[in-house]
């Protein structure tokens, strides 16, 4: 597999574990966007570094950020969650 096609896998799965854990309704809600969207762009770029150079290191930015934008999302989620709770 090239590193694109892995990147492409990598961006599927994204979305499948963000879908488990974003409640319906979450992406008509504006913060969520404020919420997620840096942790995002550092995955991308990061992604971007790694399909490039193939670098251990850029792989393990990778990784990092991945972690960073599921528990952006979980916190996007929980307040979510409570906002709509009142």
């Amino acid at each position: 597999m090239t590193r694109a096609e892995a990147a492409r896998k990598l961006c599927c799965q994204l979305g499948t574990d963000v879908a488990a854990i974003a409640p319906p309704g979450i992406g008509r809600w504006p913060p969520a966007w404020a919420i997620v969207d840096a942790a995002t762009v550092e995955l991308m770029i990061a992604l971007a570094a790694w399909e490039s150079t193939g670098l251990e290191e850029d792989r393990a930015r990778v990784r990092a950020w991945y972690y960073r934008v599921i528990a952006a999302w979980k916190d996007a989620a929980r307040r979510y969650e409570r906002e709509i709770a009142r």
